[in-house]
């Protein structure tokens, strides 16, 4: 009598793939919503840059928001502030109508 020799098997175990597309774990409409939310920060950073001209005063702050102050102006801050706030209300709107899609 001979004994079947067993041969490893060749095919490999079930594995989901490395790069497998996923969700997205940021909902379109929060995309959305915070950039509705950044104009109105702009306009305020706007109006607190107008009152600091007007004192005469140090204008003092977070590095970022004086260099942008420095090379714009208070204009050039608040279109900044409304263009970001255009792209990510652009991306969230995007973002949603994909998944609206996705579900369909």
């Amino acid at each position: 009598m001979v004994a079947a020799i067993s041969r490893p098997s060749s095919r490999k175990p079930a594995t989901a793939p490395a790069f497998a597309p996923r969700q997205n774990p940021i909902p379109g409409w929060a995309v959305a919503l915070f950039g509705l939310a950044v104009i109105p920060a702009g306009v305020a950073e706007y109006v607190m840059l107008g009152k600091a001209e007007r004192r005469g005063g140090t204008i003092s702050g977070h590095w970022l928001e004086i260099a942008m102050y420095r090379m714009l102006g208070r204009e050039g801050v608040l279109v900044l502030f409304v263009l970001v706030g255009a792209l990510f209300f652009a991306a969230g709107v995007h973002l949603w109508r994909k998944a609206q899609q996705q579900q369909e």
